[in-house]
């Protein structure tokens, strides 16, 4: 018996990836860009100055982080077992509040950061969520499962009560013979 499995389709998180990409261009772009660069403490020479120093590299963690991520989120989708687009709200509200969010509070209370853009990451972090985990579960409807990649990992042993099961049924089917 499974204790659960990993279905990962790489379309999927290609999509949700670049999907990331681009909500995070929209979201710190024309959306909420001017709003959270005023109550930021940085200024528009100083990111220009960030993002073309060692840019090549940047890009590359940011893009591995972004798979891994994604691929992560497919797990957790899958082992939680959303099966509507409804769970996936609450899933992606979950996360957002439950994880994100403390984690990223911190900033708040150092003053690192202040609480209107403490609210405008932590709706990026959830639009993100939702949006990423839209593609992946619609794309899972898609596909059939025979062109998933499947990957299955038993992390379990049996129970005291499956091991009698089991040795009962084998002593019963050794019995038949």
């Amino acid at each position: 018996m499974r204790a659960w499995a990993c279905h990962y389709n790489p379309l999927a998180l290609l999509l949700s990836s670049v999907a990331s990409f681009v909500i995070s261009s929209l979201w710190y772009g024309p959306v909420f860009g001017n709003l959270w660069l005023e109550y930021s403490p940085f200024n528009r020479k100083k990111i220009e100055d960030i993002r073309n120093e060692n840019k090549y590299l940047r890009i590359a963690i940011a893009i591995l982080a972004t798979l891994f991520t994604v691929y992560i989120y497919s797990i957790v989708i899958h082992t939680v077992g959303i099966s509507n687009y409804v769970e996936l709200l609450v899933l992606a509200l979950v996360i957002s509040l439950g994880f994100i969010g403390p984690n990223m509070i911190y900033d708040v209370i150092w003053g690192k950061t202040k609480l209107i853009n403490f609210f405008i990451n932590l709706g990026y972090q959830f639009t993100n969520l939702l949006v990423q985990g839209l593609i992946i579960c619609t794309l899972d409807d898609l596909i059939s499962e025979k062109r998933y990649s499947h990957i299955e990992f038993d992390i379990r042993e049996p129970t005291f009560t499956e091991e009698i099961q089991n040795r009962v049924a084998s002593l019963s089917d050794s019995t038949n013979l």
